[in-house]
């Protein structure tokens, strides 16, 4: 299974990185929110692992607005490809 992992903290996300690879899975690492929308509407994952929390001075909303354009595009990416979101569960990596 392929993860796409968007965190911008560094330490953090090496952590999962780590933490996923030794239980078998295939991760990419992205540090900020563009850098992971763009791998995740060009690449196949299984799974996204979104950070939520805003970075520091940012409005606390931020992270939720955010999470909601990341689910509609990868609707639209869905839709695209032909398939419905039930059968684009995990698929071999």
């Amino acid at each position: 299974m392929r993860i796409l992992v968007v965190e911008d903290e560094v330490d953090l996300a090496h952590t999962l990185h780590t933490g996923l690879t030794a239980e078998g899975y295939s991760v990419d690492l992205a540090h900020d929110g563009r850098q992971g929308l763009w791998m995740a509407r060009t690449g196949e994952y299984a799974l996204v692992v979104l950070d939520l929390m805003p970075a520091k001075g940012q409005a606390a909303s931020k992270g939720y607005r955010g999470a909601r354009k990341w689910r509609a595009k990868a609707y639209q990416k869905i839709a695209r490809s032909g398939r419905t979101p039930a059968a684009s569960g995990p698929s071999p990596s």
